[in-house]
């Protein structure tokens, strides 16, 4: 935790402390009884963002483009990082993820979101579930912009950094009638997503995908977007694969290709 100036943490230690404390009597109560953990889905509100085009025309038609943050960042990273792209002519949208990093939020005194619910004692059988319904949850976000920004003409795309990139993929394998091509950079993929199974989707709705990775990424491993490629290959679904000479955040190449690749788009 950052120590802001003038404050005095010893009430945080010691609210911790007690806090520790009660956890483990709790737990120690818990593991006498038979306990049953529940699991259902729920309704809430959620938060997004949007930036207009210059003199926007809500009676002209605009191409959405959902941007989808990584793992621990919130809309303003991704929609900060758009701007080098210059889409001045596109509807940019960015939703936080729907899980609070509490603990990150607290360290760090910004805001960080998932869409994987960590810290939240969700059992590992339910992981398949919470991909379903971050998904939704983005779904939702898209359909609520093209309903108010004037895009229902064209099918939105949609560009996912890291964990973004891993649910842009969930988004179109889900919804494929509900987009036109995604994007990802340096994505992950976990098999509880059934991603790769859902593939040949993107081929029946003609869905085309860029994906990009860097080779020296040391946060998803470079072979993750290899896989993508092979099973997008195997399914015979349009693809442009970018590796670049970088890490885990897009070369100013890489902004060039999906500047291109969002602009050409039919």
């Amino acid at each position: 935790m950052e120590r802001l100036p003038g404050a005095d943490l010893a009430p945080f230690r010691q609210r911790k402390e007690f806090d520790d404390v009660a956890n483990a009597l709790r737990e120690q109560k818990l593991q006498s009884r038979n306990v049953q953990t529940i699991t259902i889905p729920q309704t809430r509100l959620g938060r997004y963002k949007v930036v207009l085009p210059d003199g926007f025309n809500p009676l002209l038609q605009y191409r959405i483009v959902l941007l989808i943050h990584g793992n621990g960042h919130s809309a303003d990273v991704m929609l900060q990082w758009a701007r080098s792209l210059g889409l001045k002519d596109h509807v940019l949208v960015c939703a936080d993820a729907p899980y609070v990093k509490v603990k990150e939020v607290i360290a760090s005194a910004k805001e960080r979101y998932s869409a994987a619910g960590e810290g939240l004692g969700i059992p590992d059988t339910s992981a398949g579930t919470v991909v379903t319904l971050s998904a939704e949850w983005y779904h939702g976000v898209l359909e609520d912009a093209r309903a108010r920004f004037s895009g229902r003409v064209m099918k939105p795309l949609v560009i996912g950094f890291s964990q973004g990139g891993f649910y842009a993929h969930v988004l179109a394998t889900r919804y494929p009638g509900s987009v036109a091509g995604i994007a990802s950079i340096c994505g992950s993929m976990y098999s509880h997503g059934l991603v790769l199974e859902r593939y040949g989707r993107l081929r029946q709705y003609g869905v085309d995908v860029f994906v990009s990775h860097g080779t020296k990424d040391d946060v998803v491993p470079f072979q993750t977007s290899e896989l993508i490629v092979a099973a997008l290959t195997r399914e015979g679904v349009r693809h442009t694969f970018l590796p670049f000479k970088g890490g885990h955040w897009p070369t100013e190449e890489v902004e060039q290709q999906i500047r291109s690749w969002v602009r050409d788009h039919p």
